[in-house]
């Protein structure tokens, strides 16, 4: 079982983007974590879009150690929601009908 870190953040916050991608080059680096996806949704206004970016991290264990750092770095920018997401394998469409019938 793996992990995804989702943190969320208004759009026009490059200074909160440019703070992950800082963070996941180091991981990256050591192959213990990688960026999934950047993933934007539209609000009615410029400023009110928000953009997630999914961090996967292989290791349930190194994903809650990382998700606790970030939260207790003084740089971390408080107006951000980052949440953790343990994320199960589901293997072939055979599960799937099993789980979401």
């Amino acid at each position: 079982m793996g992990a995804l870190i989702l943190c969320t953040f208004p759009a026009d916050r490059a200074d909160f983007r440019r703070w992950i991608l800082d963070r996941v080059v180091v991981l990256a680096a050591t192959s213990e974590a990688g960026i999934k996806f950047v993933g934007t949704e539209q609000g009615e206004g410029v400023r009110s879009a928000m953009s997630t970016v999914g961090v996967q991290v292989a290791s349930v264990t190194r994903a809650r150690s990382i998700f606790s750092e970030w939260r207790s770095d003084e740089s971390y920018i408080r107006s951000a929601e980052v949440r953790l997401l343990l994320m199960e394998v589901v293997g072939g469409g055979e599960y799937a009908g099993a789980l979401f019938p």
